[in-house]
């Protein structure tokens, strides 16, 4: 199921998912569909929520269960600056999802 981490990086609320890491939360936890606080920030664009999830150990490199990962779900969202961000951290611009499409 969906944690609360997820709910709070999804929804961009990032004093409740800065408790939340305080308390322990792991990072780069994943639902049922593969989904993680990351991915589900980065899809809705929520900058802030990255850099804090990204600067507690969150995967960059994730995939969901259709083989998205954060910087796929920000490129076809349209969230430039977001895209920028996961670059300036490494995220690999040619990781194709199970589509066979890349994110750039």
């Amino acid at each position: 199921g969906r944690t609360p981490l997820i709910e709070a990086a999804g929804n961009g609320h990032k004093s409740a998912a800065s408790l939340l890491l305080l308390w322990g939360a792991d990072a780069s936890v994943a639902d049922d569909l593969g989904r993680t606080p990351l991915i589900e920030a980065a899809q809705n664009g929520h900058k802030a929520m990255i850099q804090l999830l990204l600067e507690n150990g969150a995967d960059l490199s994730a995939t969901d269960d259709r083989g998205r990962t954060p910087l796929t779900e920000a490129a076809q969202n349209g969230h430039r600056a977001v895209v920028q961000l996961l670059i300036d951290f490494g995220a690999a611009i040619s990781t194709a999802d199970n589509a066979g499409r890349t994110p750039l």
